[in-house]
């Protein structure tokens, strides 16, 4: 299956290698940054820089379209972390990072100083961030390029050109049609024009494994490779954005920064957690490391195509009229119909509109023996109620209509040291602050996998906003090693030790129970008390089946609707709110 022909565009052989050299070349001996002609090559003092040296072999031959690329794939956060503090202090060049949040925390100032200390050796440094919640980090914004000639900041669709918009301001930008519902959703780094970094990770301590609260469960790919230069072009697209407005250019920031207001970088006191940084200060720049946790992982794919959506609008007035919707969806369905055997989901939003029922309905029907599974949050893990309640209403339709198979990952699932193995410390911090529930797992990531084949791994959620609003990217990889191992890593997440099974209720009045929510569900408001689903855990000693299998009432035990959900009452009555009155807000979510 090819994606380019979704896209349009043009097949890429020996003038895509070749653009992306000269790329490197052309940076190397011009740019404005340089401190000379004889400057080392990208990340010339990195192990990463020996996966890039084919890259530069004379007699280097073409394999086709996708083809040249090695890939990493980034499961932990603290791993995600040290692998952004290497890529910047190694960088010689330039640094492009593209993120929809940038919170004010430790970790983003960690990465922020970092970034100022690259800048002030010579590297250009741009940052383009979505508007919609950067009033939450308003030393980011206030960024004067004056101060910190080497670093440029762009924010996209700021909400009256503001970084702190009054209410009424926000109400009417998100009142006008299409234009303030439309964010950039993208997470994109591309180091030196060499090394790309993609996947669901924002800016922020929930991302990295640093957060008292919720830890996100997120996934990336590191490639190195022809896409890169494609990784690069789609960030150029975005900078050069009309809706892409430099921080200076913001009303409230101009007036701070012609008062001489703009903030100091960061010292390592004022980061903060310094304790916790101790190990990965000295791991960012052990060769040996590096090494093990990422030159070692990556592994050449047979193909990986990079594909974004172009910036933007995707549909023309709200999500009433939605088109196919953007590069991201149209190429996102063409591997969902080319699935025959099976398709895995992640993904922490998981909000199917009509359109989204229709095309999977649509697909089973050509692939009656497709089996899909979707992992995804239950209550106790899920970062964002509102989304959850939209999920909770319209899942018997994936399930009694579709076929899924769901599993809602465990706020504290039974492989949590696995996946947050500094949860002791965690611990220790939220208790010393006064937080009473420990910390947990939230899903973040948005990965899926085609018949054991394909990979997809970027920012893609399971939702409309994903589909026909929000611009999106990722990378599909087309390689069954990875395919396999990725598989591994998502039926580990379905794992009955670390998520719980939605099913059919067993129950005598099923199928009249499913007709009436049915029914009512097509109404503006839902007074139907019962749901035709709840949630099931395996029982001690059995062995797991899935949810279709004659023997799961025997081995599973239901134990309701809200498993981990447990003091959070006022989630539920949410949930409960949003099942009677929330039909037409669902979209917007």
């Amino acid at each position: 299956m090819d994606p380019l022909r979704v896209i349009g565009l043009a097949r890429r052989s020996t003038a895509l290698r070749i653009a992306f050299v000269a790329v490197l070349i052309v940076t190397n001996v011009s740019s404005a940054f340089a401190a000379s002609p004889e400057r080392a090559p990208p990340l010339a003092t990195s192990p990463l820089n020996e996966a890039l040296a084919p890259m530069f072999a004379p007699n280097v031959e073409d394999a086709g379209p996708g083809s040249g690329n090695r890939v990493a794939i980034i499961e932990s956060g603290s791993d995600a972390l040290l692998l952004r503090v290497h890529l910047i202090r190694n960088a010689t060049r330039t640094i492009e990072l593209q993120t929809y949040f940038w919170a004010g925390d430790e970790c983003s100032r960690l990465l922020g100083r970092e970034l100022v200390r690259a800048a002030e050796r010579g590297v250009k440094i741009r940052v383009l961030v979505d508007g919609i919640a950067q009033h939450e980090n308003g030393q980011l914004a206030a960024f004067d390029q004056k101060v910190y000639p080497n670093i440029e900041i762009k924010i996209y669709r700021p909400l009256a050109k503001r970084i702190h918009p009054s209410l009424i301001s926000t109400i009417f930008s998100l009142l006008v049609p299409s234009g303030a519902h439309q964010r950039m959703h993208n997470k994109l780094m591309v180091v030196d024009n060499a090394v790309g970094l993609t996947g669901g990770r924002n800016i922020g301590n929930d991302y990295f494994n640093y957060s008292t609260g919720f830890n996100f469960k997120d996934r990336e790919a590191l490639v190195i490779g022809p896409e890169v230069y494609l990784m690069a072009k789609s960030f150029e697209d975005y900078w050069s954005f009309k809706k892409a407005i430099p921080n200076t250019e913001l009303k409230d920031v101009g007036k701070l920064n012609s008062r001489g207001h703009s903030p100091p970088p960061p010292t390592r006191a004022e980061i903060g957690l310094n304790d916790e940084f101790l190990q990965l200060d000295h791991d960012a720049n052990d060769a040996a490391v590096i090494r093990t946790r990422f030159v070692d992982t990556l592994r050449p794919a047979e193909h990986l195509y990079f594909v974004a959506d172009t910036p933007g609008v995707k549909t023309h007035f709200y999500f009433f009229s939605p088109n196919d919707g953007g590069r991201m969806t149209q190429v996102f369905r063409q591997y969902v119909e080319g699935s025959r055997e099976e398709l895995l989901m992640q993904s922490p939003y998981t909000i199917f509109n009509r359109s989204m029922r229709r095309s999977f309905h649509k697909q089973l029907k050509r692939a009656p023996d497709l089996d899909i599974a979707l992992s995804t949050n239950s209550l106790g893990s899920a970062d964002q109620v509102a989304t959850y309640a939209s999920n909770y209403r319209l899942r018997t339709k994936l399930i009694r209509r579709l076929r899924f198979h769901v599993f809602e990952m465990k706020p504290n699932p039974g492989m949590r040291w696995d996946y947050l193995p500094n949860f002791e410390e965690l611990a220790a911090r939220a208790d010393a602050e006064g937080i009473k529930r420990e910390p947990y797992l939230s899903i973040h990531a948005k990965t899926y996998v085609f018949d054991r084949r394909v990979t997809f791994i970027g920012s893609y959620n399971l939702d409309p906003r994903s589909a026909y609003i929000n611009s999106e990217c990722g990378v599909f990889i087309e390689d069954p090693v990875i395919a396999g191992a990725v598989r591994e890593s998502l039926l580990r997440d379905m794992a009955p030790e670390n998520s719980w099974v939605v099913a059919r209720k067993q129950s005598a009045a099923g199928e009249v129970n499913r007709v009436m929510e049915l029914f009512w569900s097509v109404l503006p408001i839902d007074l139907w008390p019962f749901r035709y689903t709840t949630s099931f855990e395996l029982l001690p000693g059995e062995v797991a089946v899935p949810s279709d299998d004659p023997q799961f009432y025997f081995r599973y035990k239901d134990i309701g609707g809200f498993p981990g959900g447990e003091g959070m009452n006022a989630a539920k009555m949410t949930i409960q709110m949003h099942k009677i009155f929330g039909k037409t807000g669902t979209p917007l979510l």
